[in-house]
């Protein structure tokens, strides 16, 4: 089970996803869970690790079009940035790949907000 959670809300204009690992059958087996999190979509999400990860690794066909139609036809299939529910040596909460997008989390609340800058 897990035994860390975060808030987690897209407050940018597409969808984008969030991965984590997650404890199934009693502890025995971990996989990746991903969710996919619309525009101003607030989800909770538990974590092994305590670490998540944004992508767009999108395989709905109708968000990608929306991705392309906004102009990151380029940004399709990438690493975006994590978030950790507490600190890393080389970064504070969270770290971006990509420069036009940021995460603030709020480490008292437990929330992530993710969005363009």
């Amino acid at each position: 089970m897990s035994e860390h959670f975060a808030t987690f809300i897209n407050n940018f204009t597409l969808s984008i996803v969030i991965e984590t690992w997650q404890t199934l059958c009693f502890g025995l087996i971990s996989e990746m869970k991903r969710i996919t999190v619309k525009p101003g979509e607030k989800i909770i999400m538990g974590s092994d690790t305590g670490e998540w990860l944004i992508n767009s690794f999108i395989f709905d066909k109708d968000i990608c079009d929306q991705w392309i139609a906004a102009g990151y036809k380029s940004s399709l299939g990438q690493y975006i940035g994590k978030f950790r529910d507490s600190p890393c040596i080389r970064s504070d909460y969270s770290w971006m790949y990509r420069d036009e997008f940021v995460i603030v989390y709020d480490k008292a609340e437990k929330v992530a907000i993710f969005s363009k800058k």
